[in-house]
């Protein structure tokens, strides 16, 4: 019991002091981004970041509760438990490769919705990049997780949020790219925090060629509860999409900002 007691405290510091120094980073960029988007510009944001979302939930198909579930199924540190680690990464980047050009032909669709048609297909690209390697990020940081690596998990959180201001710097202040260049810093940012982070957890990772029917169970696990997380998506996106349709762009700009000031706090 004293050492479930010190595992607990020890992990409660950890993990609160890099959440701490995250969300400090975090409540920093957002001030700055105020400073330099317009409420209008922000609302686009807002809005292509909820295809973010989106994307993020299909590509991961429910992936990361079926890691949790089936990986405590095995025995530890087994060949069974880093299969699932990689099937999780593999079966996500297969979902990626099939909703790639399904996103591709919903992109008029998307224009019209959002209101924003002046935008070319390179930015709906690279927020779909982004919603992959966030999701794949995400399945990083899970396995990060149940493998107790928490001062890795601290460092590649706190790591990501101060690359996303140094980008959002980078691209903003010198070279002007406004909200592209606010998209190309969390695209830049997530390909090397999971460059990172596999090479961190690359020894969990094993291969067999038997991998079909593990796979299966992952899907059959993971797929119903992608239904959940898109209904409560869709409870959570549409105060936006309302204030989209309703009233204007600097109106749901200003809601935006504030929601985020809420998620930090």
């Amino acid at each position: 019991m004293k050492e479930f007691y010190n595992l607990f405290f020890k992990s409660f510091f950890i993990y609160g002091f890099g959440t701490f120094i995250s969300k400090f980073l975090i409540l920093i960029i957002i001030p700055y981004l105020t400073f330099v988007f317009s409420p209008s510009q922000f609302a686009i944001i807002e809005l292509l970041t909820i295809c973010i979302t989106f994307v993020i939930i299909l590509s991961k198909f429910g992936l990361g509760d079926s890691v949790s579930y089936y990986y405590f199924k095995f025995d530890k540190n087994s060949q069974s438990q880093r299969e699932v680690i990689l099937l999780s990464f593999m079966l996500s980047i297969f979902s990626s490769l099939i909703l790639l050009p399904i996103f591709i032909l919903t992109i008029p669709v998307l224009k019209n919705i959002f209101d924003i048609t002046f935008l070319n297909y390179e930015i709906y690209i690279i927020v779909f990049c982004v919603g992959v390697l966030n999701g794949l990020f995400n399945l990083s940081l899970n396995i990060l997780t149940i493998k107790f690596y928490q001062f890795k998990y601290v460092f590649i959180e706190v790591l990501k949020s101060l690359l996303i201001l140094l980008f959002l710097i980078t691209f903003l202040n010198y070279y002007n790219l406004e909200i592209k260049g606010y998209f190309y810093s969390y695209f830049l940012t997530f390909i090397i925090v999971n460059i990172l982070v596999i090479f961190l957890i690359r020894k969990e990772f094993f291969y067999t060629k038997n991998i079909f029917s593990l796979s299966k169970k992952l899907i059959y696990y993971g797929s119903p509860l992608v239904l959940t997380q898109l209904g409560w998506f869709f409870m959570s996106i549409a105060d936006r999409i309302f204030i989209n349709e309703l009233m204007d762009k600097s109106s749901l700009g200003v809601y935006a900002i504030a929601g985020k000031f809420a998620i930090i706090i």
